[in-house]
């Protein structure tokens, strides 16, 4: 099964990427390495699951839907299991907002159900689900 991870170099999305793996699945992880912890964690959590000729990563941010659009059309998953999260609840860790509004119809402050809803938009414009 071929399966999307976000926040696939944290500490539950590489577990759940290796276990995958290990499963025989395709993985395709997502994580925008933040700097919120120390990025050589990170880097040691990827680089234990590119050892897996069955392993795709990008380092890229939820919030660029162009991207994320192309992760979509070229890979085509089954599932997505979306564990990504702005880590701390300190001010200067906030992600950016200011264009949010305008890119996705929505704030920071938009409830979790709405906004895994427009991840699941995502997923389904390109399986031309309804």
């Amino acid at each position: 099964m071929k399966i999307i991870v976000t926040g696939s170099a944290g500490f539950i999305g590489s577990a759940l990427g290796l276990r995958l793996l290990d499963r025989g699945d395709s993985v395709i992880g997502i994580d925008n390495h933040n700097e919120y912890y120390d990025t050589a964690i990170k880097k040691a959590r990827v680089a234990r699951q590119k050892k897996y000729s069955n392993y795709t990563h990008y380092r890229i941010d939820l919030s660029d839907q162009k991207s994320l659009n192309e992760v979509f059309k070229n890979h085509k998953p089954q599932r997505v299991v979306n564990l990504a999260a702005q880590a701390g609840d300190v001010p200067d860790t906030y992600a950016d907002s200011k264009n949010l509004k305008k890119q996705f119809g929505y704030k920071p402050s938009t409830s979790v159900l709405k906004g895994v809803a427009k991840f699941v938009e995502c997923y389904k414009h390109y399986y031309n689900l309804k």
